[in-house]
């Protein structure tokens, strides 16, 4: 991020300040000729660092205006500007929202050039995002995109992720991914590899404790391709954001991913089995019921031909 006095000078922070100041008070939504105005203020705010500010201009903008196809540049920017609005804080999904709106602008989806680097992106950044079932609706919508069986990498990641398998590490799409400049440039770089690689971590956790109702400790960590204490503190974790059940016995080296019925649960639980069962035999006695009462009327029809015969 470049310093607004060295770039523009002290004469020229003061407008830039006095430009991103300006215009608080007028919804876009009232006021659609200012919409020009305010990439630059949003940009300025960056500029200076200043996020609260950003924020309240970022708030000011319809997304429904840049909907409209004569905004589509207007979109573009105020969505590149979004993306390092949200960097600061890392946060992931908001970045992978911000690419989505990019990717499925018009005159983006007429080029493949401009298209690729941005589904490349949202499902770089979908996959950084901790799993929740908003990030899950974003991979499935991604899946679902035609596009997506023309870029190889993007592909295997997408069925990857939403898939109830473990992901191995080192990841099978690893060398399209780590020349990437999202995780190849400097300290960010290694960081976002790290981030992904914990969310890997933790799809596989998800997927172990779906399948295993107890599983050893040493297990685990072989399944992870960690250590015990990393894996211990990947699981913790989890436990602690409430994105998994799970009790570890560490004297018996056991985890527990079976939650607890509570008594209320188990008694409505057997009330609603002595429902089914008590309606499958009311089922079945009136199907006897039927069946007995069809072998009466084909009896008494037999006798009365016999009696006919006869006479």
């Amino acid at each position: 991020m470049v310093d607004v006095s060295r770039t523009f000078g002290l004469s020229g922070f003061l407008v830039c300040y006095l430009i991103a100041s300006i215009g608080f008070n007028h919804p876009i939504t009232l006021l659609p000729s200012r919409l020009p105005q305010f990439p630059l203020q949003l940009r300025l705010c960056l500029a200076k660092k200043d996020y609260v500010r950003a924020e309240l201009v970022a708030n000011k903008v319809n997304t429904k205006t840049l909907a409209d196809e004569k905004y589509q540049d207007l979109k573009l920017k105020f969505y590149r500007l979004m993306i390092d609005y949200h960097a600061h804080s890392d946060n992931y999904f908001e970045m992978c929202k911000a690419y989505r709106e990019m990717l499925y602008t018009p005159c983006v989806q007429e080029d493949r050039k401009q298209w690729e680097p941005l589904l490349v992106k949202t499902t770089q950044f979908a996959l950084l995002s901790a799993w929740d079932s908003e990030v899950s609706d974003v991979v499935h919508r991604l899946k679902s995109d035609p596009r997506v069986e023309e870029v190889a990498h993007v592909n295997a990641a997408l069925a990857a992720i939403s898939s109830d398998e473990l992901i191995p590490w080192p990841l099978p799409w690893e060398a399209a991914w780590k020349g990437d400049a999202e995780f190849s440039q400097g300290e960010a770089g290694a960081k976002h590899w790290e981030t992904l690689h914990k969310r890997i971590v933790q799809h596989n956790i998800r997927v172990i404790g779906a399948f295993y109702s107890r599983i050893t400790t040493k297990r685990l960590a072989q399944l992870l391709q960690l250590d015990g204490d990393r894996t211990e503190a990947y699981l913790s974790e989890m436990v602690s954001n409430q994105q998994l059940y799970a009790k570890i016995d560490r004297p018996a080296g056991i985890i527990n991913f079976g939650k607890p019925q509570e008594p209320n649960d188990i008694l409505n639980s057997w009330t609603d089995d002595m429902n089914e069962l008590l309606a499958l035999v009311e089922k079945t006695c009136h199907m006897i019921h039927m069946e007995q009462t069809m072998r009466s009327r084909v009896g008494t029809r037999a006798v009365a031909e016999a009696m006919d015969v006869k006479e």
